[in-house]
């Protein structure tokens, strides 16, 4: 008696191996340039914003900040922020 592990198939797609190499390269080079630009983001963001907001008395920077959060929800960053993951 062989033990062979027990599989099944769908009858859609086959997931990553459906695409091929070609497509397997460009999902990862989509992934890899929308992760470099989330991590160019905050890294801009912590040596440029955050440097500016320190120097700011504890009241204006609670309120910039609260701001900056409300209008970083828009579609464009929720589709490479979370693109990337």
């Amino acid at each position: 008696m062989s033990r062979t592990p027990a599989t099944t198939k769908s009858s859609g797609s086959r997931g990553l191996a459906a695409l091929g190499p070609a497509g397997r390269a460009i999902t990862l080079g989509l992934a890899t340039l929308s992760t470099g630009l989330v991590a160019g983001v905050f890294y801009a963001y912590s040596v440029s914003v955050n440097l500016g907001l320190a120097a700011q008395p504890d009241e204006s920077y609670v309120a910039t900040m609260q701001a900056i959060n409300e209008r970083i929800q828009n579609p464009l960053f929720f589709a490479s922020f979370f693109g990337a993951a």
